[in-house]
């Protein structure tokens, strides 16, 4: 037993010999260098919408734009010593993120707030909620519930009732002890907790992030500038104006006013007149006169208001920081003359004037309304005929009509961009389209503290009073002992809060400190934000849904933006107006669906860069699940699933469609179905060898072949010590399709020791089917070349090559083919069985990391006979084999054919690797005899003259050489002289086979036909062709004995007389 003990481990010690050399795990100190270098190099920065403005150029600052900044955060975690029930005791824990100073808690204000069951939201108090207006203010807010949970956080296990603050007062009370000054200030700086309606515009800033969008902006109102030290709004003599599209209503000449129609019509008068004197009793209606004028609207483009306002019309120009005079009910902002009429040209005379014509003009009144200046206006838009009596013939219909009020240019829209803009022949005025801009206006911001009446929160002072009314402690500086009083009503380091729950019972917190991120002022301040118990704020994802300035009503404001710099360094800043109160709410928790802990899990992916080889090399993608919050790790079941991005190479973003592969993948070896369901199941390796087919069917986007992005999912489920709590995490992978290819090919050598491919008749790829991509198999000693044909997405760095980790490169002392950059030339060194990998590495011209192998491996040349035509020759059937399904099949011989006598059996010689049969010389022996007329021929045909039960014993002799003889010792010359390797060592090579044709009746043979005939027939038709020899002679032996036995036991004894 020993002894087998001993021999399975050196087995297996031999095995691991063969796995490290053939798979080193080494990493080379300088190819980690590279490694490095190319991830740097491939490592690109997400772009936002923001265009080039005067504000946020190359020379500009522009990282409070960035949405990509991670804003503070907080997990909240809940504890029990029971059951999550009415009457247990529950620790809320709450752990900070993303904050200044590694997020220390006691640099932290943590404002803790309590809701109880009846405690919602309300403008109005009734018996059922009277007891939660703690603050007294005849209706229920966010600040009772600050205070519920504060009066909990300060008194600790101090009972109130007993309490005398009476008598403190007269015992020399300081109410400075227990005081705290918050920072900032209340009382000079964020003064809105003091009462102020706003603070000072230039007190400390304050930061909130919309979680949707990721932008940050600044607490702050912002005002508009038309006109001041550094803006003007339009040139002088100009005023900023609204324009709109009016219609000025004019009596014209009416066209019916001609001579025949006023001759009709008079002959129509008369006619009625005599009818009515000769019929009194039957009227007719008498016809007016047709009018010489009639009147007419046309459109013109006119003054309506001296009032446009200053807005952000959308978000893009919200984060370009550009801001626009905007005008209500759709009018158009205009510079217009402070008197008379602005037209175009601009020296266009009085509009009266037909000298020079105009080609757009803008009245200065509003024509609706003003009577005299509706005349000027029809004065000189068109003008009645004033002829006093019919004309002789039929007047132009708007006599004397300027070109202004043309169909073509009566609307503000087109006037302004003439105006604006010019035309081919006349140059505009772009100083007359109005601007504006903003300026900052008061701070907004404020501490989320509880605050009582008469009061404030962090003032520094904590009066008898106040001691009062939280139930503190009046005889000690800190009630509950961690931290003064005013401290714990502030939150300074309160990052666990205390309660005895009661069903229905919620309660949230937000964080308040200095962020990890600094400002953009030139000042060494950092972002001082808050974070919310659940993430999220829909006050501020409402606002960024509407517009980003009410126009018409600019006293909504609720984002903005303004610059700050001396023009040749400016910075903007994106602003709100919100109130973070708003947001407590939507982040209460709940401990009874929260749980202890809420299990997570997060995923990790490695390569960074991970390529996909439909030949069988791809990377493998290791993707690692981490749990937390967990009590049972091992416990935990994982599930797992993969998606693909139906957007093609296109980044995935929130429309995104995803479409399940995981079967697929699973069908092409992706992974094991066992792994991807089971308990502790929380590593998945996938191996990136996916087909172009799995990849490319469904997409909806252009598919460049190049990138394409997977989703992978797991789904964790935790046991009853976790509260039998579900978890989903995700990661989206990047993966690189291998495009590159290693070609491999022979080569010559010339006479001194330079190699080339070989572009003979015979030099053709190696390897080049399906199977040869994914394993290529080569032979000891001989060289192999191999090359990267370019693309179009080829780079111009050239390829850093490695043999099984080790570095190698191509000079030009071994080949001038190896200045291309993708080629390399190599020996096949090692021992049979071994792997050769080869691995290039580049960056292509988009400027991302490429990498491709192959892989090669060291087998003996191998030759077999193989019968070329079925219908005369075919391998003898030994039996049939079960599985173990019990499924059947057969066994057929590889050393033992059978033909038919008659016909022409037809064989072949097929080599292992099949390159060698370029290289092969060879020749044939039946039954031992040199047929010279099959010298060197792959197939031959051999006419079987033998009877049934006799048969052919068919010989292969092949000698390997790479070439003629020059060729071998030019080989032998590359060995030693890029290589070392001695000339001695054998680069041809000899191998043989043999078979045995036995000639036989009718058709293939079954296993029952075989079975009628003896055992020992059927070992001797499998012998050897020395044994079948050897038995021959033993046979004749044996018979020539026997014979001369049988000749001398039937003769006569014959006596033999001597003579004397």
């Amino acid at each position: 037993m020993i002894k087998r003990i001993r021999k399975i481990f050196a087995i297996l010690g031999i095995f691991g010999l063969v796995f490290v050399n053939s798979f080193p795990l080494t990493v080379n100190a300088a190819e980690l260098t590279t490694e490095s270098l190319l991830e740097l190099l491939n490592n690109t920065t997400s772009t936002s919408d923001i265009t080039e403005s005067p504000v946020n150029s190359g020379d500009n600052q522009t990282m409070g734009l960035s949405n990509k900044q991670q804003a503070p955060t907080v997990d909240v975690v809940f504890s029990s010593s029971g059951a999550m029930q009415a009457g247990s005791m529950i620790t809320a824990t709450a752990t900070p993120g993303f904050f200044n100073d590694a997020s220390d808690p006691q640099k932290l204000y943590f404002t803790w707030y309590l809701k109880h069951s009846n405690c919602d939201l309300a403008s109005s108090l009734d018996d059922g909620n009277r007891n939660c207006d703690l603050d007294g203010n005849g209706k229920i807010t966010e600040n009772d519930w600050k205070i519920s949970a504060a009066k909990i956080i300060i008194k600790g296990s101090f009972d109130p009732v007993e309490a005398k603050y009476d008598a403190a007062s007269n015992t020399g009370f300081d109410e400075n002890s227990s005081g705290y000054k918050a920072k900032p200030s209340p009382l000079n700086e964020w003064e809105i907790n003091s009462g102020a309606s706003d603070n000072d515009k230039d007190a400390s800033n304050c930061y909130v992030q919309a979680s949707k969008s990721g932008l940050i902006y600044e607490l702050r109102k912002t005002d508009a500038i038309f006109d001041d030290d550094d803006h003007q709004s339009c040139p002088d003599g100009y005023a900023k104006s609204c324009v709109s599209d009016q219609l000025a209503s004019c009596d014209v000449l009416n066209p019916e006013y001609t001579p025949a129609n006023i001759s009709a019509r008079q002959n129509e008068i008369d006619a009625a007149i005599a009818w009515n004197l000769a019929n009194p009793g039957d009227l007719h209606v008498v016809p007016s006169q047709i009018s010489k004028t009639i009147a007419n609207d046309f459109g013109a483009c006119a003054v309506s208001s001296n009032d446009p306002t200053c807005s952000v019309e959308n978000d893009s120009d919200l984060k370009n920081f550009r801001a626009t005079v905007s005008c209500s009910d759709g009018d158009v902002p205009m510079c217009v003359k402070d008197g008379g009429y602005t037209t175009f040209p601009f020296d266009a005379t009085d509009p009266m004037d037909g000298t020079n014509p105009l080609l757009g003009i803008i009245f200065g009144k509003n024509i609706i309304g003003e009577a005299a200046e509706k005349e000027t206006i029809c004065s000189s838009i068109a003008k009645p005929n004033e002829n006093t009596s019919p004309l002789d013939a039929p007047p132009n219909f708007l006599d004397n009509t300027q070109p202004a009020i043309s169909s073509a240019n009566e609307k503000c829209s087109v006037v302004k961009d003439e105006i604006i803009n010019g035309n081919d022949t006349i140059e505009g005025d772009s100083t007359l389209d109005p601007v504006c801009a903003f300026k900052k206006d008061a701070n907004l911001c404020k501490h989320l503290f509880a605050e009582i009446p008469g009061a404030v929160t962090g003032d520094g002072k904590f009066t008898l009073a106040e001691k009062q009314f939280w139930g503190a402690d009046p005889t000690k500086p800190s009630t509950n002992g961690k931290g003064v009083d005013e401290e714990n009503v502030v939150g300074l380091g309160v990052d666990k809060f205390s309660w005895l729950f009661s069903t229905g019972d919620q309660i949230g917190v937000v964080v308040e400190g200095d962020s990890a991120m600094p400002t953009e002022h030139a000042d060494p301040s950092y972002k001082r934000m808050w974070a919310f118990s659940k993430g999220v704020c829909s006050e501020l994802d409402d606002m960024e849904k509407g517009s980003s300035i009410d126009k018409d009503d600019p006293d909504k404001n609720t984002r903005g933006f303004y610059v700050e710099g001396d023009g040749t360094l400016t910075t903007g800043f994106l602003t709100a107006e919100v109130d973070l109160d708003d947001c407590l709410e939507e982040n209460l928790l709940d401990p009874e669906t929260d749980g202890a802990a809420k299990l997570t899990v997060q995923l990790n992916t490695s390569p960074a860069n991970p390529i996909n080889d439909p030949n069988g090399r791809g990377d493998v993608l290791n993707v690692a699940a981490g749990a937390t919050n967990t009590q049972n790790p091992a416990g935990l079941l994982y599930k797992w699933s993969v998606q693909k991005s139906r957007d093609g190479s296109n980044a995935p973003i929130d429309t995104t469609s995803w479409q399940d592969i995981t079967t697929g993948m699973e069908n092409g070896g992706s992974f094991l179905a066992a792994d991807l369901l089971g308990l502790g199941k929380k590593d998945l390796a996938i191996n990136l060898n996916l087909q172009n087919d799995l990849i490319e069917n469904g997409m909806v986007s252009s598919y460049a072949g190049g990138v394409f992005y997977l989703r992978i999912k797991v789904k964790i489920s935790g046991t009853a010590a976790d509260g039998s709590q579900n978890a989903e995490g995700s990661v989206v992978v990047r993966i690189n399709q291998q495009q590159d290819e290693i070609k491999a090919y022979p080569v010559t050598a010339n006479n001194a020791g330079m190699l080339a491919f070989d572009d003979s008749a015979s030099g053709t790829t190696l390897c080049d089917d399906a199977t040869g991509k994914t394993v290529c198999y080569v032979t000891k000693n001989e060289i192999i070349g191999v090359a990267i044909p370019k693309n179009s997405k080829s780079g111009t760095v050239p390829f850093s090559w490695t043999i099984n980790g080790n570095p190698i490169t191509c000079s030009s002392t071994v080949s001038a083919q190896c200045a291309n950059g993708n080629v390399l030339f190599f020996p096949i060194l090692g021992n049979v069985g071994e792997a050769v990998d080869v691995v290039a590495k580049s960056i292509n011209k988009d400027n991302e990391s490429v990498e491709v192998s192959r892989h090669f491996v060291i087998i003996s040349p191998q030759i077999q006979i193989m019968a070329m035509d079925a219908s005369t020759t075919w391998p003898k059937l030994l039996g049939y084999y079960k599985d173990l399904d019990g499924n059947r099949y057969p066994d057929y011989s590889t050393q033992v054919l059978e033909t038919n006598s008659g016909v022409t059996a037809t064989l072949g010689a097929i080599f292992y690797p099949s390159s060698k049969a370029g290289q092969a010389g060879f020749d044939w022996a039946i039954d031992g005899q040199i047929m010279g007329e099959y010298h060197n021929q792959s197939q031959i045909q051999i006419p079987v003259d033998k009877l049934s039960g006799e048969s052919y014993n068919i010989g292969l002799v092949a000698l390997y050489s790479p070439g003629s003889t020059d060729q071998v010792n030019n080989i032998r010359k590359a060995l030693l002289k890029n290589w070392g390797i001695s000339p001695e060592d054998v680069i041809e090579q000899n191998d043989s086979a043999n078979i045995q044709l036995n000639v036989v009746d009718g058709a293939p043979s079954t296993v029952a036909d075989g079975n009628k005939g003896s055992a020992s027939a059927s070992l001797i038709t499998h012998l050897p062709e020395q044994m079948l020899f050897l038995f021959k002679i033993s046979l004749t032996s044996i018979l020539l004995l026997l014979t001369t036995g049988v000749l001398f036991a039937i003769m006569s004894q014959t006596k033999i007389i001597e003579k004397e």
